[in-house]
């Protein structure tokens, strides 16, 4: 009996073995070619399955384990000009990893930029990420044009910049996973992040995302003004100076920016708490309005608030 578990042992080790397998990849900068270390990027498996989220070392190497080895699959990986990277955002093959070592050549940036708008995890699916508009469909990269053009005016249009956002094959994740209702659970197949970015400053003045489904119809509202209609609105204050007008109203933190559908306008909101009657927290509001630079509400609310 004994003698029989350990020949069994020993045919199912090296199946164990075979069902993982770690590999290794090198990034170096594509003009002086030295190692590129502490470079942050996410490790994907046929282009749909997360597998790692990891940095380089000191020599500009990443290394990674697949737990479900197939080798049939290919990989990829993804890196952001975020997270203090500066590298040039994209998504590349290193499917020559299982044969032979792969160097990948990233080209430098001069400074990062900061990813301004969150990601949807899909459970056992990996969201495709939306580097360039470029990569999107012809069809859907014309209406994204439309939408924003008709919005905000051709110069202001090329204030716009995608940084970064999710391009999701939404028959894939519902075949993934059977018991998520499609009519419950109805996500955009893009969902793409703008920044408004100042060229001067090197800096990112406000970001929205844009929701679209398959066909590249609009899911909810664009959350820009009306620059067409009201170029005035086109002026949009950084936080710096946004926060200089709070101060004098004894609002210290940074406050955050939003759009504001009532008004058609961009704004940035302030929050100070003090303890109020009972469970009651008092929180004084004020908005600033980052077009003007002036005060455009201000109030106090009794609110329950738990930590």
């Amino acid at each position: 009996m004994i003698k029989r578990l350990i020949t069994l042992l020993a045919f199912l080790l090296p199946l164990f073995a075979l069902a993982q397998r770690t590999f290794t990849f090198t990034i170096v900068n594509a003009i002086s070619g030295k190692p590129m270390s502490k470079k942050w990027g996410t490790i994907i498996k046929n282009n749909e399955e997360y597998i790692d989220f990891t940095s380089s070392d000191v020599s500009g190497v990443y290394t990674f384990t697949d737990r479900k080895y197939d080798s049939t699959a290919t990989y990829q990986f993804e890196i952001l000009n975020s997270w203090n990277n500066s590298v040039q955002t994209g998504r590349y093959d290193i499917t020559g990893v299982k044969n032979s070592p792969v160097i990948l050549k990233l080209a430098a940036t001069n400074y990062p930029v900061a990813y301004t708008c969150g990601t949807l995890m899909y459970p056992r699916y990996y969201a495709r990420e939306a580097f360039f508009l470029d990569d999107l469909p012809a069809k859907i990269q014309s209406k994204i044009r439309t939408y924003l053009t008709d919005r905000v005016g051709e110069d202001f249009y090329k204030k716009l910049i995608l940084n970064g956002g999710q391009w999701v094959n939404l028959k894939k994740f519902y075949s993934l996973n059977p018991k998520i209702d499609p009519k419950k659970f109805r996500a955009p197949n893009y969902s793409l992040c703008f920044m408004v970015w100042d060229s001067v400053k090197h800096k990112t003045l406000y970001n929205f995302s844009l929701n679209l489904d398959e066909r590249g119809s609009l899911m909810g509202i664009i959350e820009l003004p009306d620059i067409k209609h009201h170029p005035e609105k086109s002026i949009i204050i950084d936080s710096a100076a946004s926060n200089l007008v709070a101060r004098q109203y004894s609002f210290t933190s940074e406050g955050e920016i939003m759009y504001d559908p009532k008004s058609g306008s961009i704004i940035r909101e302030y929050k100070n708490y003090k303890k109020g009657e009972g469970k009651y927290t008092v929180v004084d509001h004020l908005w600033i309005d980052v077009h003007t630079g002036k005060v455009a509400d201000r109030r106090s609310t009794n609110e329950v608030i738990v930590y």
